[in-house]
């Protein structure tokens, strides 16, 4: 038997501030998560992530928050 695969998975998550309930792909969280932890050497706090997954819904694409993530880094 094969694992599940959370590819193209949608959650549904409370934004914290407006108490709107959105919609969010399961890989954008993996993927914001895996940038603290490679580049920052952390993990995601709850506000951090909801932070970058808003930025992320106002257009900002994934590659751009992870250069984001790389110049912190360097900055460190």
């Amino acid at each position: 038997m094969q694992p599940h695969s959370l590819r193209g998975a949608v959650a549904i998550v409370p934004h914290q501030r407006s108490g709107d309930w959105n919609r969010v792909n399961f890989e954008e969280i993996i993927n914001i998560k895996r940038y603290y932890r490679r580049y920052i050497d952390k993990s995601a706090d709850s506000k951090g992530l909801e932070f970058w997954l808003t930025v992320h819904e106002q257009g900002m694409d994934l590659e751009t928050i992870e250069d984001c993530f790389i110049a912190t880094a360097a900055a460190l």
